[in-house]
Order: C-alpha cells, then structure tokens, then sequence
C-alpha cells in the first residue's frame, strides 16, 4: 500500500490541517490589525488637518482684529 493514499484520522494529516488553520488565523489577525492601525493613522490625519485648519481660522481673526 502507497504512503500517499492517507487514512483521514492520520496524525500527519491532522498536523496539516491544525498547521493551515493556525497560518489562516494568524493571517487574519495580522490583516485585521493592519485594518485597525490605517484606520487609526486615517483619524490622526483627519484631526490634524481639522486642528490646521482651525489655527488658519484662529490667525484670521487676529489678522482681522489688528487691522
């Protein structure tokens, strides 16, 4: 009998499968923390231009109040 025809229940069969589950999961938690990382350096960005924009805002008025 051929090595290659496995019986389901074999440890090396089982092996494999816990193996691609273990790299599925660790792939997607990986993916999902790089979500959560753009998503946060999205809302830095966004604050910063909104904090930007409020000091150009801020300077204008002051311009406007010496003139």
């Amino acid at each position: 009998m051929s090595k290659n025809n496995q019986h389901p229940n074999s440890p090396g069969l089982n092996l494999k499968l816990l193996l691609i589950s273990l790299a599925s999961a660790l792939l997607l938690v990986i993916l999902g923390f790089f979500m959560l990382w753009q998503r946060y350096q999205m809302l830095l960005d966004d604050r910063q231009t909104e904090m930007s924009h409020i000091i150009d805002v801020v300077g204008q008025n002051i311009d406007q109040s010496l003139k």
